[in-house]
């Protein structure tokens, strides 16, 4: 009789460890899962940080310039011109209005 609970008392233990084995592998599958969309996350925000660079440096450097009129004015034409491709890059411009732009 005592070799019977002893034998119902390690299967109920096998159970409880067969659970919190089945528990750990789905918490890990979940921690992997996690960290994918972690660097997922890194990789896009990296990519729009470096949008957010490059369109600060076309405002800077040549939206600004333009606007308030202090680019010398042999350099306006090539500076527009180069303007149009800079901005594609970051922006969605309907080709319609590409000639539009100077």
């Amino acid at each position: 009789k005592v070799f019977e609970g002893k034998t119902a008392e390690v299967q109920e233990k096998k159970h409880v460890l067969a659970d919190a084995a089945l528990a750990f592998r789905g918490a890990r599958e979940d921690l992997k899962e996690a960290q994918a969309k972690q660097r997922r996350g890194e990789k896009e925000l990296s990519e729009v940080a470096l949008k957010h660079e490059g369109l600060a440096k076309a405002i800077t450097e040549v939206v600004e310039p333009l606007r308030d009129g202090t680019m010398e004015k042999e350099k306006v034409p090539q500076a527009a011109a180069e303007l149009v491709p800079t901005l594609q890059l970051y922006c969605f411009v309907e080709e319609s209005l590409v000639p539009a732009i100077p």
